[in-house]
């Protein structure tokens, strides 16, 4: 029997969702596999120590919460390179990825971003090979960096707004 990840283990459980629907939903490739939308440095999510569980105060801030025990000090953690950081713990990498599947918001690489990327590749090779030759220096240098400048653009609106990662 297959078991899913863990992450996937824990959101199941809460949206009690085992369907189908609900994994086509999740934005996973045909391998299964997903790009993480880190949620920023590795303290972005409030960590304690074993110590602090069994203090009332901390007890109190715990409860209705999803718990995650992981090695953290230097030397004994389980860490991965990261977008984030070159040392980013495993329950952090796995905290985000809980967040992602909680939240839904696991960043985009599918057939619509590779027709996009594309798109955008023969339409920009396409306006500078028609139209840079046909400038003069100074011109074509404000043409290439305005062209540059709005795919730029163009490729953080996409990640913004839809969570796109164009690439080809």
């Amino acid at each position: 029997k297959i078991l899913p990840a863990l992450p996937l283990q824990i959101v199941m459980g809460i949206t009690h969702r085992t369907d189908a629907y609900f994994l086509s939903e999740l934005g996973l490739d045909v391998d299964g596999d997903f790009l993480i939308n880190y949620r920023g440095p590795v303290d972005v999510f409030p960590r304690i120590s074993v110590a602090e569980l069994f203090d009332e105060a901390s007890q109190a801030s715990i409860k209705d919460r999803i718990i995650l025990f992981g090695a953290t000090a230097t030397g004994i953690e389980d860490s991965h390179p990261t977008p984030i950081d070159s040392k980013t713990p495993s329950v952090v990498l796995t905290a985000n990825l809980l967040d992602n599947l909680i939240e839904g918001d696991l960043l985009k690489r599918d057939a619509q971003t590779d027709w996009a990327s594309r798109l955008l590749i023969v339409v920009v090779g396409l306006l500078i090979g028609f139209i840079l030759p046909r400038l003069k220096a100074v011109p074509g240098l404000l043409f290439f960096m305005g062209i540059t400048l709005g795919q730029l653009v163009l490729l953080h609106l996409a990640f913004l707004h839809a969570r796109w990662v164009l690439q080809d």
